[in-house]
């Protein structure tokens, strides 16, 4: 197991002086570097930053001071650091700060043997640092957790002198998150109950560590998870990291725009909205769900994720809203009249219980504060195992609503549109007490292209797909400031409004669509090359941890959940889906920028 890279300022970077005097250290090494500097005016010529060739220096430096005989040279350390730029980072961090002892627990630092040092008994990654930590004060803090987390949540840890089947997991969790042994956690409580059923031997570890209250003695177990599955970011880790791009806001400003230039303009009833609904249409991977989960950070959303279970285990992020999901499917052999009635109910539903949840659970908060609760209320507990209890049990109670209203139901859609606007009202004026003209409410559908699949028609029952009849229920909506975004892959999500003859029986209140929306950036993570010019070299960017930076932010955040994993094959797979020949010219056209003249039937050809 690899130890984990130590903050200078956190307690394991104090262990360290057990085994060396820290602030010594650092003064020898700040001492080699001045002697260096005299002899070669060239090195460390900035107190601050380092040049490339002072890489290799510093590092030459630290082996020779830490290792009795130290046999990598200058030449071959610069070759090393070049190769592990998570070590180039430490290095420039470390001199900059003028803190270079706890660069020794590095991971990416050379061993014992590859710096030539004479050890007899070299120790493993994870025995040097537990030789370093402090070992009671380890205990004690497992110890502190356990308390804290028992007075959280009732019938954990109930008994002192064993565990049972649902506090093993919680207790792999708590040693592997405490700040003192992994900085850099990624494995949340769900990630903990997979890897304890698959390592069945850890449960008897667990138990033995409990019973004798020795922590720390479990880190050195060989069923515990490796440094890079501790590390690794799960999909969901990385879907709540920091937002590299201001796409989320161009999104709310944009539809802010529309809503507005709208209502400043005459408008004829040719040039009538349809409804207010956009479709984001863009590839996978360019970041359409995290957009609009940003933007809820923003706006007042009620997000809805239609995405099918994976048939073949594969983790899919963001998770399905199952319930809502199988209400759709329930509806779409219908027809177009029944259709529409159930989407009434279940819009009406939905108002309703998000106008409730926010009056029980939200009634002192208002404005940005009331939607950053409300967003961070259905984000609680969301792992890459399924939504979280919060949204799961919103969902599954609009849902049970509308299905017992749809049961006894007796009133036509007409009416029940009236009872709609009335829900709608009431919760755009709770959330945005004040008009002025921007969007109080977002309703997104993730992965909505499965609304658009033709369906059986019997008898000609249903003329229109669920995404159109939905829509159309949408038409009745106009008048009050909530925003529909439909994501998908598929240009056939494109908003488009019946027309007139086709839909006699519903006046519709005009017929202009919204225009999709599909600018989603490219090499949002270029940023963390372009910030160090040293970087720039042919060999580094041929490197797989610099090109996950650029294309697509799924590159990057795939690379991120799995480092081991072929990447390359990843990408292959979403771009070129069966290796068509067609797909393979459409992805290096959009790179390449290869244009298309229509008129010109060579081109087409």
């Amino acid at each position: 197991m690899m130890s984990s890279p130590i903050d200078p300022s956190s307690n394991e970077a104090e262990s360290l002086e057990c085994t060396m005097d820290a602030a010594k250290f650092d003064q020898g090494v700040q001492d080699a570097i001045e002697d260096y500097k005299a002899k070669d005016l060239d090195a460390f010529e900035s107190p601050t930053r380092m040049v490339r060739n002072d890489y290799g220096i510093l590092l030459h430096t630290l082996l020779r001071l830490f290792h009795k005989n130290c046999l990598m040279d200058y030449a071959t350390c610069s070759d090393y650091v070049v190769k592990r730029l998570p070590l180039y980072q430490s290095l420039y961090d470390a001199y900059s700060n003028r803190k270079f002892a706890h660069l020794m627990s590095h991971s990416e630092m050379p061993s014992a043997n590859q710096a030539g040092s004479h050890i007899d008994h070299e120790l493993s990654p994870i025995e040097s640092q537990k030789s370093s930590m402090d070992a009671v004060r380890f205990d004690q803090q497992v110890l502190n957790a356990i308390k804290e987390y028992k007075a959280a949540h009732a019938g954990t840890f109930v008994f002192s002198d064993r565990l049972v089947l649902d506090d093993h997991p919680i207790l792999l969790h708590i040693n592997i998150l405490l700040e003192t042994f992994h900085k850099k956690c990624r494995m949340d409580h769900p990630a903990c109950i997979s890897y304890s059923l698959k390592h069945l031997p850890l449960f008897g570890c667990l138990d033995r560590v409990y019973l004798d209250q020795t922590f720390a003695d479990l880190m050195t177990d060989s069923e515990m998870p490796s440094s890079n599955e501790v590390c690794s970011h799960c999909p969901h880790t990385v879907f709540k990291g920091s937002y590299h791009s201001d796409t989320a806001t161009l999104l709310i400003e944009t539809l802010n725009e529309e809503r507005k230039g709208y209502f400043k303009k005459k408008i004829t009833k040719d040039q009538s909205l349809f409804n207010w609904s956009i479709a984001v249409i863009q590839s996978s991977g360019m970041g359409k769900s995290r957009m609009v989960d940003e933007a809820a950070n923003t706006v007042f959303t009620l997000p809805i994720n239609l995405c099918e279970d994976s048939s073949n285990g594969e983790i899919k992020y963001p998770p399905p809203d199952a319930a809502v999901r199988q209400f759709f499917a329930k509806y779409k052999d219908k027809s177009d009249e029944e259709q529409r009635v159930a989407y009434a109910i279940f819009l009406r539903a939905l108002f309703t219980r998000a106008r409730e949840r926010v009056e029980q659970d939200f009634a002192k908060l208002t404005g940005s504060k009331l939607v950053r609760a409300w967003a961070d209320y259905f984000r609680e507990g969301q792992s890459q195992l399924g939504v979280g209890q919060n949204r799961r049990s919103f969902y599954e109670g609009v849902i049970q609503a509308a299905e017992s209203i749809a049961k006894e139901n007796t009133q036509t859609l007409h009416y029940l549109v009236q009872s709609l606007r009335e829900c709608c009202k009431q919760l755009t004026d709770l959330v945005q007490p004040k008009p002025d003209q921007r969007n109080a409410c977002f309703v997104y559908f993730d992965d909505a292209h499965s609304l658009t699949e033709d369906v059986a028609r019997t008898n000609n029952r249903a003329k229109f797909t669920a995404y159109e009849n939905l829509g159309i229920v949408l038409s009745s909506l106009v008048k009050y400031p909530v925003f529909f975004i439909f994501l998908s892959t598929s240009s056939r999500i494109q908003t488009r409004s019946p027309s007139p003859y086709q839909c006699s029986t519903w006046e519709l209140p005009g017929s202009r669509s919204v225009a999709p929306y599909i600018e989603l950036p490219f090499d949002i993570y270029e940023y963390k090359v372009a910030e160090d010019s040293d970087l720039w070299t042919l060999r580094n960017m041929c490197k797989t941890e610099m090109m996950v930076n650029f294309g697509r932010p799924l590159w990057y955040n795939q690379y991120m959940i799995d480092p081991n994993a072929d990447i390359f094959k990843f990408a292959m797979d979403k771009l070129c889906a069966g290796r068509n020949e067609d797909s393979l010219l459409a992805a290096l056209g959009v790179r390449v920028g290869i244009t298309f003249d229509s008129d010109n039937s060579c081109a087409v050809e």
